[in-house]
């Protein structure tokens, strides 16, 4: 069995959601608010308490700001990277969150190029790789730059050979770090590269012949790389999707998705299986439908299946596959927030439509057949 369980809850999009050492959930920043007020940036957290399925308030930081990364370090605490605010088209500094005492803090640096849009992927070593980027909405970035959690210090590694915001980066088995598609400054690109952080360098990859962004990409259990829907050069939304072999550097193609989506979610069950949430398309007349359909990937027949339908659509949200507790076999899913407009601009507008709720998804099966 299957199903969703929601909750009324302010409205939030373009927010982190950051998974704790304690299995709290830890819910930063974003735009908030909606019609008749309008929208604003905000600076507020909560904190989500999965044993009693809802949010507490916690401490306000001092930067309202969205499009940013929230990454867990070794030590507990969680790196807020970059973002932008709504009314200041540039890029801003990071903060540090302490779980224990619930206060922000600066680190002892900066990183060298404030940027958002960009992607923050912990590497096996603890440290933190940032990668392009916007520093201004007609300025894409290529470079990128390593956190080091022990120092606080930002140090520039090798630049991308592709400069590009709302791309994907991916930690492989072996250390590497894939990254795939997102937007150039005229359009989106269907380059990959990796990068190998033994020599601070980024080698081209096999491209993988759809120009995209919008998508997700998500580690499988056998190494491989799933990557999903998101829209092209042309404005279409995409069902087409392609697995990455790190061991040869060869894209295939697998199953298409049911329904063509965009900045929709995806997150890896414990059962191996893939789930994905929500989305938007571009329809024809160039308005957008949110969706609130979900599929599930099985990486053994490489097929997408329908799941049960989530009560309210949403894009641009946030997905969280909540730990496990060693005596349950529950999968339990959190979606937050996200926005249902027909406009889908960014940045959002005044009259952006932020979504009013949370989900929590439950299955007590682990069988691939209920899912």
């Amino acid at each position: 069995m299957q199903g969703w369980q929601s909750a009324l809850h302010a409205p939030r999009v373009f927010h982190t959601a950051t998974v704790l050492h304690s299995g709290f959930v830890l819910i930063h920043a974003g735009v908030a608010g909606d019609d008749p007020v309008g929208v604003f940036d905000t600076s507020t957290s909560e904190l989500y308490d999965p044993g009693l399925n809802e949010t507490v308030a916690s401490n306000v930081s001092a930067v309202p700001r969205f499009w940013h990364t929230g990454t867990s370090l070794p030590d507990g605490s969680v790196l807020m990277a970059g973002g932008r605010q709504l009314y200041l088209d540039s890029g801003l500094d990071c903060l540090l969150f302490n779980p224990s005492t619930q206060a922000w803090t600066k680190p002892n640096g900066q990183l060298h190029t404030p940027r958002y849009l960009h992607t923050a992927t912990e590497l096996a070593n603890g440290k933190v790789l940032v990668t392009g980027g916007q520093i201004t909405a007609g300025e894409t970035l290529s470079s990128a730059e390593i956190y080091d959690p022990v120092t606080q210090a930002w140090t520039v590694t090798g630049d991308l050979n592709v400069a590009r915001s709302a791309h994907t980066a991916t930690l492989l088995l072996d250390g590497r770090v894939l990254v795939v598609g997102g937007w150039q400054t005229k359009g989106p690109t269907g380059i990959s590269e990796l990068y190998d952080p033994a020599t601070g360098t980024w080698t081209p990859g096999q491209d993988f012949l759809y120009d995209r962004h919008g998508h997700t990409a998500t580690r499988l259990q056998d190494g491989t790389v799933l990557i999903a829907g998101g829209q092209n050069l042309f404005a279409q939304t995409l069902q087409a999707c392609l697995v990455f072999h790190p061991d040869s550097g060869v894209w295939n193609g697998v199953g298409n998705l049911n329904e063509a989506r965009r900045d929709h979610t995806a997150g890896l069950l414990y059962t191996g299986d893939v789930m994905v949430t929500g989305g938007a398309q571009k329809n024809l007349e160039g308005s957008v439908t949110a969706l609130k359909s979900v599929e599930f990937y099985n990486p053994l027949t490489a097929e997408w299946t329908l799941g049960a339908d989530m009560n309210f659509p949403r894009y641009s949200h946030t997905q969280t596959v909540l730990p496990r507790p060693f005596f349950s076999e529950d999968i339990k899913v959190l979606v937050f927030g996200g926005r249902d407009d027909p406009d889908g601009t960014v940045p959002p507008k005044f009259d952006t439509r932020v979504v009013w709720s949370m989900e929590l998804f439950t299955s007590g099966e682990v069988n691939r057949a209920a899912l």
